[in-house]
């Protein structure tokens, strides 16, 4: 089944044709998961189908685990510019790319903090 989706379709059909597909394909998603941020390795584990997936071959506590130690790497990430905002925050409040808990308290003072740090002058004239 095609995906319409260019570069994905070529992916699949590369590792279906290699003489070692699983291996093929092993290879290309460790590839692709280097060139993720955190955020969207978070956001990809936390998308509901992938979480049952991987809940359905769990074994033990892996997934919560991962997620967790995932979770834990990302709050170590340096970020730069305006554009990886919303990668900080999802990095910094992993509930959101779960649907787990986010305190909405903390968030406010994390948004106050980058507006203070962004814009030094607005909290001059307060």
């Amino acid at each position: 089944m095609k995906t319409n989706q260019p570069g994905l379709d070529l992916i699949i059909d590369a590792a279906k044709a290699d003489f070692r597909p699983e291996e093929q394909f092993t290879t290309h998603l460790r590839r692709l998961w280097t060139l993720l941020t955190p955020a969207q390795r978070l956001m990809y584990l936390g998308c509901a189908d992938v979480a049952t997936a991987l809940e359905a071959i769990d074994e033990g506590d892996r997934y919560a685990t991962e997620f967790d130690a995932l979770a834990a790497e990302a709050q170590n990430t340096t970020f730069a510019g305006a554009a990886s905002l919303l990668d900080e925050i999802i990095c910094r409040h992993p509930g959101f790319a779960n649907d787990g808990e986010v305190n909405g308290g903390d968030l406010v003072e994390f948004i106050s903090e980058r507006i203070a740090a962004a814009y030094p002058t607005l909290q001059a004239q307060s």
